[in-house]
């Protein structure tokens, strides 16, 4: 699934400005692996990042062939017959 370059430039400037509010180092080093780790996306993607129209209709494809599986359905089941007369239609026959 291919995410759109804006989404992920805005969440590496939403992890930068966590960065810039954190008192503690492990918490800044956390958001700046974020932000490294968002950075290595967009890299990996190279020139085919693709635009949110482009994923909407990957995910509308997606979900109509996922709708056109045919379902199996499960016949009525026919009582077990046995030799004491009990048909098995209710949970107190036995």
């Amino acid at each position: 699934m291919s995410i759109s370059i804006h989404s992920l430039l805005n969440k590496i400037e939403q992890e930068i400005n966590y960065a810039k509010k954190a008192e503690q180092d492990s918490v800044l080093k956390n958001h700046i692996y974020s932000v490294k780790t968002l950075c290595e996306l967009i890299l990996a993607e190279g020139q085919s990042l693709s635009t949110s129209y482009e994923i909407q209709k990957k995910v509308e494809a997606e979900h109509s062939v996922s709708q056109s599986k045919p379902m199996m359905s499960v016949g009525k089941a026919e009582p077990l017959k046995t030799d004491d007369g009990a048909n098995g239609e209710s949970i107190f026959d036995f």
